[in-house]
């Protein structure tokens, strides 16, 4: 896909977490322009997060322009209980919709292609005169807290029936859905694998905080939410004070179970281009996911990054990761996850790492976005 106008509306903002959009994103302006519009925030989320204050009025700077195709703006501010009420998520929209009227024709946008992982999006595609539009599905956004599932499933019923093209990140997710959309085309996630890769690299430098911990090192990279399990984290600790449990990444779960456990350490969030310094000294990384309606539908890019960096991963037994087990230890129990530790960082050698970089290497974004650019393609050609 070349010379196009691409709306990508994302679930995280640019500057969160490095996610499938973000890196999506950035492959797309390779050859396209591109406009990633960062998620709306309520006029009642600075009162939960006070840290959100300052986004309330960043969609009056319009588009920042980060690269020489991709701009990045705010959406402007909405009303609450967008996704539990329907007549205020379409007030939502029209706002929305309007402003991104406004921001595209600033950019001398047109043709576009509007790229949404959003399903209360339903209510905006076809007023932005997009000539194609895709939904890129990476959750079970139903399942999500806080929302109503059964206002979310019917703006996802309408979305996936609106567009042209449904991509999905995990079987669970298309099997879920296949009897609304059965032309899901699945494509799951993957990894930067040129940036972590880095971790082989002999003068990586260590971060300073890293230095200090006992080895073996136990490490965690990404969002602490609800679905990680912190009482399994708690027991493979209480099972080996010996070894040391890292988790990086910004909190949002509950920790009182770690607390007290001098061998956790808890480091906040850490800058994208500074990760494959933290994996660099860890004996293996691990997915300690709760089994939920959430999780079981969920394709963690923490494996391909994990498995790009070369680390043994053990992860808890979903139906998404235990298709893996040639290449990646499950565990079903608390007693199985520690063992299954222990054997991942016995067994571990430079060969190992070797095969796990070399699997990385065949689930790179740069893979999969061939992918999706194939099947766009193809859209566009039949709609002339």
């Amino acid at each position: 896909m070349k010379n196009r106008d691409v709306i990508l509306l994302a679930a995280v903002p640019w500057e969160g977490l490095r996610n499938r959009s973000q890196q999506l994103a950035a492959l797309f302006a390779k050859q396209n322009r591109v406009l990633y519009v960062d998620p709306p925030i309520s006029f009642l989320s600075p009162f939960k997060e006070a840290s959100l204050k300052e986004r309330l009025d960043l969609h009056k700077e319009g588009a920042r322009q980060i690269s020489e195709n991709l701009y990045v703006c705010a959406s402007p501010p909405v009303f609450p209980f967008g996704n539990r009420l329907f007549h205020i998520n379409a007030l939502n929209q029209l706002k929305i919709g309007q402003y991104l009227k406004k921001v595209a024709a600033g950019l001398g946008m047109e043709e576009l292609v509007l790229w949404t992982y959003l399903p209360n999006t339903a209510d905006l595609v076809g007023s932005l005169g997009e000539s194609l539009l895709c939904y890129d599905l990476a959750d079970e956004h139903s399942a999500f807290p806080h929302f109503s599932k059964a206002v979310v499933e019917n703006m996802e019923r309408r979305l996936l029936k609106k567009a042209d093209l449904v991509f999905v990140t995990a079987a669970d997710l298309r099997e879920r859905k296949k009897d609304i959309r059965p032309d899901m085309v699945l494509v799951p996630n993957g990894a930067d694998v040129r940036h972590f890769q880095k971790v082989f690299c002999e003068d990586l430098a260590l971060p300073e905080e890293m230095r200090a911990f006992d080895q073996p090192v136990v490490g965690l990279v990404g969002l602490i939410e609800e679905w990680v399990d912190l009482e399994l984290i708690a027991y493979a600790a209480e099972a080996r004070p010996d070894w040391s449990f890292v988790l990086i990444g910004p909190v949002k779960a509950d920790t009182r179970r770690l607390a007290g456990l001098s061998n956790v350490h808890l480091l906040g969030e850490k800058p994208y281009k500074a990760l494959p310094g933290y994996l660099k000294p860890m004996s293996a990384a691990v997915i300690p996911f709760i089994k939920n309606r959430l999780t079981l539908s969920v394709n963690p890019i923490k494996l391909y990054e994990y498995m790009a960096s070369g680390k043994p991963v053990v992860a808890t037994d979903l139906p998404e990761l235990r298709k893996f087990s040639p290449w990646i230890y499950v565990a079903d129990s608390k007693e199985s996850f520690v063992k299954k530790l222990e054997q991942a960082i016995d067994e571990d050698s430079t060969k190992l790492k070797k095969k796990r970089l070399a699997w990385a290497k065949e689930h790179s974004w740069e893979r999969r976005y061939q992918t999706l650019c194939e099947h766009i393609e193809e859209a566009l050609k039949h709609r002339g």
